[in-house]
């Protein structure tokens, strides 16, 4: 007997049965643990950052690593806030990619909840996020 997955299966632990049903006269069905772990063909680490508090004008950097299944280039980079900034990503294909997250505070105060999406040329759909948190505060 084979299981397969769906093309589309969410990452994480995969835990069901199979029930079986036999054509015997005692009408017996027999069930069949089915587990595993199902890993994404593309992961962003982490996959939640905290800048920290940054006050108006001042850069913070951080590290994402990007990691596949197998080699592929980054396509894209995309966040819908202009204060990040994304260094150059290499052109040749790689099973994992370091790629530097820049973001410079304006004078807009308050608190930062933003999703950074990584696109690569692993196929269609295949994409990670990473949300970045902070807060922006004036007179540190």
């Amino acid at each position: 007997m084979r299981v397969h997955l769906k093309p589309h299966a969410p990452a994480g632990v995969l835990q069901d049965q199979l029930t079986i049903v036999t054509n015997d006269s005692g009408g017996k069905t027999l069930l069949l643990p089915v587990e595993g772990r199902i890993t994404s063909p593309l992961t962003v680490s982490p996959a939640s950052l905290f800048l920290g508090v940054v006050k108006p004008g001042e850069t913070v950097k951080k590290r994402l690593v990007v990691r596949g299944s197998k080699r592929f280039r980054i396509l894209n980079i995309l966040c819908d806030d202009p204060r990040f900034a994304f260094d150059t990503v290499a052109a040749e294909s790689q099973s994992l990619h370091f790629v530097t997250l820049a973001f410079t505070a304006s004078a807009e105060t308050g608190e930062i909840s933003k999703v950074i999406r990584v696109q690569t040329d692993l196929g269609s759909g295949v994409c990670d996020e990473c949300v970045v948190n902070g807060t922006v505060l004036e007179g540190l």
